[in-house]
């Protein structure tokens, strides 16, 4: 899988590094991603705990998780939040921050599958999301070619926050902005699938 550096906003945050992986398959219905936060400092990461039951919650931006925004056609796109504590959300918006009132809040887990793993340096989640659910409201077709932006909120133990992103285009973070969403899914016909890169 392409393999996504994340920046932070502040370009002060020595502690961490930041990446993902990202790949659509299975007829582009669904999209693997792995995130990792690699400690390079001294100062310890915060992880939310595992929950013994996988919800929808909101606000999960208060402490470390990782998001991906998907475009759709227009100013439509859709956000994907997830914790390593298990926990996740979904927002479809019409245009930039105006949630959608015509596409439902999906109440049933969103992946196939959610898993954490913990070294002592490194720490890493992987998700498949399930985008059966927003392919008409995102038109998504077979090749994929919507645009992603990829980002994190990634929290230490004292309290800090450092917001990292594909790309900033605001004076402060702002994981919303369309022109940061600079992925982009791409024919690959070799292989008879997708690839995906930045632009």
């Amino acid at each position: 899988m392409p393999l996504f550096t994340l920046i932070p906003f502040h370009a002060q945050s020595p502690n961490w590094s930041v990446s993902a992986e990202l790949e659509p398959f299975d007829d582009e219905s669904w999209i693997r991603c792995i995130f990792r936060i690699e400690n390079t400092g001294t100062n310890p990461l915060h992880w939310p705990e595992r929950q013994a039951q996988l919800q929808r919650r909101d606000r999960l931006f208060e402490d470390t998780c990782f998001e991906l925004f998907v475009t759709g056609p227009g100013e439509r796109y859709a956000e994907f939040n997830f914790s390593p504590s298990g926990e996740w959300c979904d927002f479809v918006f019409d245009a930039y921050r105006q949630q959608s009132k015509i596409f439902p809040v999906q109440r049933l887990p969103i992946f196939g599958e959610i898993s954490t793993k913990t070294l002592p340096n490194l720490h890493e989640l992987t998700v498949t999301i399930d985008l059966s659910s927003y392919a008409g409201f995102l038109e998504i077709g077979v090749p994929m070619q919507n645009r992603f932006g990829i980002s994190a909120v990634v929290k230490a133990q004292n309290g800090e926050k450092s917001f990292w992103a594909l790309a900033h285009k605001s004076e402060r973070p702002d994981f919303h902005r369309r022109e940061s969403f600079v992925g982009v899914f791409e024919p690959f016909t070799a292989n008879g699938g997708n690839r995906c890169s930045h632009f």
